[in-house]
């Protein structure tokens, strides 16, 4: 790695500088949300998680962190998942490749936005993404005859934790399942076995909470993911959205952005066959089905694709001759150009307006003072939840579970998560909450025509609770009774206050 070491610095710095300049995103709010309540329970026995259980059970360290501060390090954490991403495909690709075209791979994946996306905001798709990286290495090295039971061992238990961190790392997985399947009269049956049997070692978190909570699990993981995009994307009038062109045209638009459409041009050009060419084009394309899958198309949805076409792409620049090199070596270039624009657009924003994360924890600091240990409801957690807070767990999943309806809300009821936004009233007279934190979801909808925070705002004027504005970004918290700020107890009158159409330009929305 020491002839291109500049690329982790390098990209330590970016990443560090595009941490601060993103927006609030509401996708983070379930992730921050889970790595808070580890304190008290696990996923799905205790609180919904609409994802496979590994990134909050690995983080849940993190879970004593304070309000605010905890989304910043859950950024954090995901910037070094990432790091380590390139560092071992760097060291992956270490005599494979030449080093100069080991240096333009890892460029181009550094100026990738869905790469940039996955590695600055509190989700879970940089450990995933180390995971498997870490799976192509050990793979890499297995078509060695030395140790090779030892690393197929390796790539699979990799293999098995990366999906036990999102499902969507399965399919790349098969992928590279299928490639020892067709080598196994080169590898033998022991290698095989060897595989499979650490794979599933590494399935075992997901394994183990199934087998606690089967039905809870079956919900989180598949019912909610297979229905809910369909049910809300039509709610809203937008059901175009998941249709086959519209979900194509955004993907190679989101591919076009650094290594993606690059990266598959020269895979395509490379006429050599070879062993470790094949592992690389089964796992892409298990990859690129990955990346359809999942409902509507957005840009993290592509980022199993990396860590494997990246250093496909290596080799293939090694394998092209001079008259494809230049050519090549130019569109990566534009496409690295084309991947920054988006960073570059957010770093002139925030130095005009200021960064709405360090507000976010600002805000979140002020309102951990007023609620001072009482129970907060919010389709925000990100803005609240961390250890010096008493998040409810029944809204850890935010605006997810709480807009559905149907058979949806019902399972979720049963299960005692999320109450949806028609029987909110009915669930929050059961049980109030100390107080309310609203703002980060007033975008109206042909439902929802004040937001999903609309019926949260009448509830709490409905029932005497005072409005605390705590910040630019239009966060207000409803508070019950007695307010407490800087160490005093006070009384506030009620402050009326317009509809927040929090269009504003510190809060970004991806996932709808």
């Amino acid at each position: 790695m020491s002839r291109f070491w500049i690329v982790l610095p390098a990209t330590a710095l970016l990443l560090g500088i595009s941490i601060l300049v993103r927006g609030l995103n509401h996708d983070e709010g379930q992730y921050v949300g889970a790595i808070a309540l580890m304190r008290h329970g696990w996923p799905y026995v205790d609180f919904a998680y609409l994802q496979t259980p590994l990134q909050p059970l690995v983080l849940s360290p993190l879970a004593f962190i304070p309000a605010g501060w905890l989304l910043l390090v859950a950024r954090i954490a995901n910037a070094l998942f990432a790091l380590g991403t390139i560092w071992l495909l760097g060291n992956a690709l270490e005599g494979r490749a030449k080093p100069e075209n080991i240096l333009v791979a890892l460029t181009a994946l550094v100026c990738t936005e869905p790469f940039l996306w996955g590695a600055s905001l509190a989700r879970n798709d940089a450990l995933p993404m180390l995971l498997l990286a870490g799976a192509v290495a050990a793979l890499l090295r297995s078509l060695e005859e030395p140790k090779r039971i030892i690393n197929l061992s390796i790539g699979g238990l990799l293999l098995g934790l990366a999906i036990s961190t999102k499902i969507s790392a399965a399919v790349p997985a098969a992928g590279a399942l299928l490639f020892v399947l067709l080598r196994t009269p080169k590898f033998g049956v022991a290698a095989l076995l060897a595989f499979c049997v650490s794979a599933i070692v590494g399935l075992m978190p997901s394994i183990l909470l199934a087998l606690t909570s089967p039905a809870q699990f079956r919900f989180d993981v598949f019912e909610y993911s297979l229905q809910a995009p369909a049910q809300w994307w039509s709610s809203v009038g937008r059901a175009n959205m998941l249709e086959f062109p519209n979900r194509i045209a955004r993907l190679l638009g989101f591919a076009s952005e650094g290594v993606i459409l690059i990266g598959l041009l020269a895979a395509a050009l490379d006429r050599r066959r070879s062993d470790d060419c094949l592992l690389l084009e089964l796992m892409v394309i298990g990859g690129a089905i990955g990346s359809y899958m999942p409902e509507p198309a957005y840009p993290q949805y592509l980022i199993p694709v990396l860590p494997v076409l990246v250093p496909r792409f290596a080799l293939a620049l090694d394998n092209l001759g001079y008259r494809w090199r230049r050519p090549m070596i130019a569109l990566t270039m534009v496409s690295c150009a084309l991947g920054l624009q988006y960073s570059v657009h957010l770093a002139i924003r925030a130095w005009e307006h200021g960064s709405s994360l360090v507000a976010a924890v600002t805000q979140a600091r002020r309102a951990a003072r007023i609620a001072a240990g009482r129970s907060v409801i919010t389709l925000s957690p990100e803005v609240i939840a961390g250890g010096d807070t008493n998040l409810d767990r029944r809204f850890a999943t935010g605006p997810f579970l709480y807009r559905t309806f149907g058979p949806l809300s019902a399972d979720a009821l049963r299960f005692g998560y999320s109450p949806n936004w028609q029987r909110i009233a009915r669930d929050l007279d059961s049980r109030p909450p100390g107080l309310i934190l609203i703002g980060g979801e007033a975008q109206p909808h042909p439902h929802h025509p004040d937001g999903l925070d609309g019926a949260l705002v009448r509830w709490a004027k409905t029932r005497g609770y005072k409005a605390v504005p705590l910040g630019k970004q239009g966060f207000i918290l409803f508070v019950q009774g007695r307010i407490l700020t800087d160490g005093h107890s006070l009384f506030l009158p009620f402050v009326e206050r317009p509809n927040v159409r929090n269009g504003s330009k510190a809060v970004t929305r991806s996932s709808g």
